[in-house]
């Protein structure tokens, strides 16, 4: 048995409670230790990155052909994280929304092509 956040509160509970016994919120241990990895890859020529905001604050840049490694085991179930890519200093091509809850250590690849021809693949 160890002591874990809760998503919720933030207090620390039992990693073998069901639920957190301050607000109620429940304990899934498997979401514990998750990470998702953000990836540019930049195939166009013109200049191309990422903005990940979580619950709509920036969180992180990602330039060009590197990564973003977000530990998301603090996040609760209800908070949304949200990639958008942008083309030049002004263009916001796309967004996506990550569905938190269905999470577990991935690796998000997102692929500049060219012009507003964006690729998106998960692999778990």
């Amino acid at each position: 048995m160890s002591l874990i956040k809760c998503f919720e509160c933030k207090k620390e509970v039992s990693s073998i409670a069901k639920a957190c016994p301050y607000c109620g919120c429940p304990i899934n241990p498997e979401r514990y230790n998750c990470r998702v990895v953000f990836k540019c890859i930049m195939l166009g020529k013109s200049y191309s990155f990422l903005k990940i905001y979580r619950n709509g604050a920036l969180v992180s840049t990602v330039q060009p052909n590197s990564y973003y490694d977000m530990d998301i085991s603090s996040v609760a179930p209800k908070e949304k994280i949200v990639v958008e890519a942008w083309r030049g200093r002004f263009t916001n091509d796309n967004k996506w929304v990550i569905d938190v809850p269905n999470t577990k250590n991935t690796i998000i690849q997102i692929v500049h092509m060219s012009g507003n021809r964006w690729g998106f693949s998960v692999d778990p």
